[in-house]
């Protein structure tokens, strides 16, 4: 089966113009098959030599993106070649020598609210930290639960056990997780959001977590400030010059979840893989008929065939 299109139609022509791919990874391009993640590492290295750039937008740790996409840029025997957006739109960083262009950090204020809200609705919190240290991106994340002192996180950091948040340093903190326990029923999110202030953002990518982070932080902001990160790095280094017909309109997103909508609906050309909650479905230019990774395969042989890149579309 294979994704229902009109080559005649707008969407074509915006897909034509396509030039950078965005993707989420949990539940996008993320799978436990072997086969999935050789067929993504491949696509990618087609639109490398379709002269279309590519990263990712996560609500992961940059830890955490390297060690979930591990497999697909191991297998593509290259590295990022692009910025990537982390914590949902509150990192944007260069990677190699990992470096950071952007952070949006939450409020001593509003942490200690998002902390207060855990403590009332016993979910436990985890709070992560990202400092530029000379540009470098100094990650911390931190528990009140004292068994996950010795624990790797859902990043596959280790946990640094908070007995007391008022002795963590919370200036550098960039989002907030608060995790619904096994066997608990779903808190809705509205419920969160009224004991919040506006300046905090809760959302959901998945998973039994919770995701808070400043109100202006973003998947869809984040990609807009990434692609002028990217403009500016251009002006200033020859390297990064290959990267300036980059823009907004221009850019594919792929995404699955809450967490995505945004970015989907800034870009260009948005897509949603089989899997995704309907309210992505519902604002996608274009729905897969393959999940998660296989999806996103699926979505960018179309866009190499729409480009005439590649031969008409084969099985998955």
């Amino acid at each position: 089966m294979s994704i229902s299109f009109d080559p005649a139609s707008d969407l074509a022509e915006k897909m034509l113009k396509v030039n950078f791919v965005v993707m989420d990874v949990d539940g996008t391009i993320t799978s436990s098959d072997d086969r999935t993640a050789l067929a993504v590492s491949q696509i990618l290295g087609r639109l490398k030599r379709a002269n279309v750039r590519w990263s990712f937008a996560t609500g992961r740790s940059i830890a955490g993106l390297y060690a979930t996409v591990r497999n697909v840029l191991s297998l593509q025997k290259s590295r990022l070649a692009a910025p990537a957006i982390c914590y949902n739109g509150a990192v944007v960083f260069v990677p190699g020598e990992p470096s950071i262009l952007s952070t949006k950090t939450i409020s001593r204020d509003d942490v200690r609210a998002i902390l207060e809200t855990g403590r009332r609705l016993q979910l436990p919190a985890s709070v992560y930290t990202c400092a530029s240290v000379l540009g470098v991106p100094m990650e911390l994340v931190y528990t009140d639960v004292a068994e996950r002192a010795s624990e790797l996180d859902i990043n596959f950091m280790p946990f640094q056990y908070a007995r007391d948040w008022s002795l963590v340093d919370l200036n550098n903190t960039v989002a907030v997780l608060l995790e619904l326990p096994p066997g608990r029923p779903n808190v809705h999110l509205s419920e969160i959001r009224e004991s919040l202030a506006s300046s905090v953002r809760v959302t959901s990518s998945g998973g039994p977590f919770y995701e808070f982070t400043t109100c202006d932080t973003s998947k869809g902001l984040a990609l807009e400030g990434m692609i002028g990160g990217i403009h500016s790095l251009g002006a200033r280094y020859k390297a990064w010059s290959k990267f300036s017909n980059i823009a907004v309109e221009t850019t594919m997103a792929i995404g699955d979840n809450l967490n995505d909508i945004d970015m989907i609906q800034a870009a260009g050309v948005g897509v949603a893989v089989s899997n995704s909650r309907d309210e992505v479905k519902e604002i996608a230019d274009l729905v897969t008929t393959l999940p998660a990774g296989r999806g996103a395969v699926e979505a960018l042989r179309l866009l190499l065939d729409v480009k005439k890149y590649r031969a008409p579309y084969e099985r998955i």
